[in-house]
């Protein structure tokens, strides 16, 4: 009986590990989206006592 319990519980394990393995497979198949920064210099930097314009 008590084979019998440690059977379940490691049955119980490993099925949940074998559920988190395709989760993880899951986020491999997605490609990364680049993001462009804009508008990075447009604004003149006064608080910092210094600006950008000439």
């Amino acid at each position: 009986m008590k084979k019998y319990i440690i059977l379940c519980f490691l049955a119980l394990f490993l099925y949940d590990e074998s559920i988190a393995q395709d989760d993880l497979l899951s986020l491999l198949g997605e490609e990364e989206t680049i993001d462009f920064a804009t508008a990075s210099f447009k604004a003149n930097r006064v608080i910092n006592l210094h600006s950008i314009e000439n």
